[in-house]
């Protein structure tokens, strides 16, 4: 399986510059100071390469299935020809 196979993979967490350490630090320290439960997901992937630091999924506990996802896009705008822009992108997943 996929899981398997990444199980020796080398770990994102492991490469993050200075700036992107400590920013994943403030929002772990946000995260814990507003008493929200979180759990540090190293192989999370929400599916497209130009997110930009923070990306996160809310995870059902009656099923384990992601409910919420998304991420920060800054940079995306200007890859695209426009204006210097910082974006946040969440997506809600709904049973139909």
């Amino acid at each position: 399986t996929c899981k398997k196979l990444n199980e020796n993979a080398p770990r994102i967490l492991d490469y993050l510059c200075e700036e992107c350490k400590t920013h994943f630090e403030n929002v772990k320290n946000a995260l814990n100071e507003l008493g929200i439960n979180y759990k540090v997901d190293s192989n999370i992937v929400r599916g497209l390469d130009y997110y930009t630091k923070t990306v996160f999924e809310f995870v059902s506990k009656i099923d384990g299935l992601t409910v919420l996802g998304g991420g920060r896009y800054d940079g995306l705008a200007e890859e695209l020809g426009g204006a210097k822009t910082r974006y946040l992108y969440l997506r809600l997943i709904t049973k139909i």
